[in-house]
Order: C-alpha cells, then structure tokens, then sequence
C-alpha cells in the first residue's frame, strides 16, 4: 500500500470559512474531518471596498484553528480557495499574501466563474441528477454562483455580486424589513441575473441544487418544523417550492431576534438570512421550479476532486 498523503482545503468565504482534510494513497480517498468557522471576512468591505483589520485577523486565528484540528495527522499539503470578499477587496492580494506568511496556508483568489466550476465539480462527483435539466445555487456572502446543467453535462455559469451580506448592505434592508423592500428587492434581482436569462429560458430548470452554507440552515429549520429535531448527515434533501414559499413569508416580518429563536437557524447565518431566502424564493418563482434538492457538498469537495486529478497527472 502507498503511503497516504494528507490534504487539507480551507474553503475562504466571504462570511464562513468550510476547512476539508482527506486522505489519499492515489487510488482511495477518505475525508477524515470538515468544520466551519463563521470569520464574516467580507463584512464591512462593501463600504470601504478593502479587508478591514479585525476581518483579517479573524481569518487569521481561524485558518491557525483549522491546522490545529489537524496537526494530529502528521504533515500536510494545504491550499486556500479565497472567493469574493478577496476577489472584490482592493487590499485582497496583499491580505491573502499576509494570511499565508502566518499561517503557511497557501490563498488563492479565484474568479467567480472558477469558483461556479468548483461547486459543479464537487456536486457532479457525488450527487447523480439523471437526465434532467437542473440548476445549482450557492448563496454565498458576496456573490451568488449559479450552475446550469444537464444530461450532456454543463450548460453554463455564473457569478453575480449579490451575495446576501452584499445584497443586505446595497439595498440597505431594514430589520424586519419594510413593506416596499420585497417587491423592490426582486425587481433588483432580476436587472442582475439579466445575464443568464437567455439561456435559461431554452434550459428550463427542472429543479434546483441548494449548495452549502444557507441551504443547509433551511433543511434543519424544515426539519424541525416537520418532524421536531434536525438532521444529522444527508447527500441531498429535497425540499418543495411550497417549503421555501413557507420560509419566506414567515420570515419577511421577523426581527433578528425572533429569527435567533426558530430552531436550527445557527446564529451567524440569522442577520442575513431574509437576503438570502429573498434570492432563492425569486429564483424558484421565476422559472417554476417545483423541487430544490439541498446538498452540504459545495466548493471545497469540487476543489479536492480537481486536486486528485492533477496528482494522477503527474
């Protein structure tokens, strides 16, 4: 048998930080441990359009805190996916630079069409949709990726500046929100997502892929609503369009403290969680979707499997 190596891949959000080690001997691959770390990296920067100190060193102590988990291990290779808040900060190269010199945590900033491809790698590699035409979602805290595929494999994708602590800071949505902040906060949707229309309208999504972070809150909060405890481990759950209609009108009145008391909301994702359902809720409506199909696979898997294949190349 091989040696094995160890991977680890820290997932470097916008709001939370998703860290993966796995196990490989080249032939057999293992995850031995994932964990998150909501360092809200991108907060503040819509204003200032740069990493703000106290962000940074938050990211800081949470990459230190990933390689502790792992130090057990023995050595490992590492690599940082940095997405929005450092492809959008003025000062994201050197924080990311300033990041690997104390932690020896390689980051790398990805465009929002590689970050669309990674989360399409991950959920191709374990989740089989058949040959229906689906679309993935991935509500992140700057930007939101959108994947359009199908029986022939990928249709198309897309990154749009419209993650839900940005969507919260561009419109300025109070707490709970106004009256006039859901008709106008769709119609602003759509003048952003204008670009993959088009396609869209020839590629009719089927049902929807709920990737990650959000996604995973909202099927614990349904399961507590239905069956009153969450959900320990799952690939995919399906949730009804009825569902997320359900999920938004309850919670387009709620103040952050009444969204703090439902069950299973985790109490970083409560602040921005109307801007995400927001987005979600208008994506099924716009395109009929009946059914999303929620999944905790996102960048970080398709980041390991584009990994294992480069190692096979060498």
């Amino acid at each position: 048998m091989k040696h094995p190596n160890f991977l680890g891949i820290v997932d470097v959000g916008s709001n939370t930080f998703n860290f993966l080690l796995a196990k490989t001997d080249g032939e057999h691959t293992e995850v031995l441990h994932q964990d998150r770390s909501p360092v809200m990296l991108g907060k503040g920067s819509h204003e200032t359009k740069r990493i703000l100190p106290e962000a940074e060193q938050r990211a800081q102590q949470a990459l230190l805190d990933f390689k502790a988990m792992a130090a057990h291990v023995g050595p490992i290779q590492w690599k940082g996916i940095a997405t929005a808040a450092l492809r959008y900060a003025q000062n994201g190269t050197e924080v990311a630079e300033r990041l690997f010199r104390q932690t020896g945590i390689p980051i790398h900033i990805i465009s929002g069409e590689q970050e669309a491809e990674f989360i399409f790698k991950g959920v191709q590699t374990h989740l089989n949709f058949g040959k229906q035409n689906g679309l993935i979602m991935d509500v992140g805290g700057a930007s939101t990726e959108f994947i359009a595929f199908g029986p022939q494999g990928l249709a198309g994708l897309w990154s749009f500046p419209i993650g839900a602590t940005r969507l919260q800071e561009i419109l300025a949505l109070a707490d709970p929100l106004l009256p006039e902040q859901v008709p106008s906060t769709y119609v602003w949707l759509e003048e952003q997502i204008a670009p993959m229309r088009d396609l869209l309208q020839h590629h009719k999504p089927e049902f929807l892929v709920g990737s990650s972070g959000f996604f995973d809150t909202l099927v614990q909060m349904e399961s507590h609503r239905k069956y009153g405890h969450g959900i320990e481990s799952y690939s995919s759950h399906p949730l009804a369009d009825s569902s997320i209609e359900y999920w938004t009108d309850r919670l387009i009145p709620t103040r952050l403290q009444e969204r703090l008391q439902i069950p299973g909301m985790l109490e970083f994702r409560a602040p921005m969680f109307l801007a995400s359902i927001l987005q979600v809720n208008f994506i099924v409506h716009q395109w009929s979707i009946p059914q999303v199909h929620c999944t905790r696979i996102s960048l970080k898997e398709g980041v390991l499997a584009d990994w294992l294949h480069e190692r096979k190349q060498k």
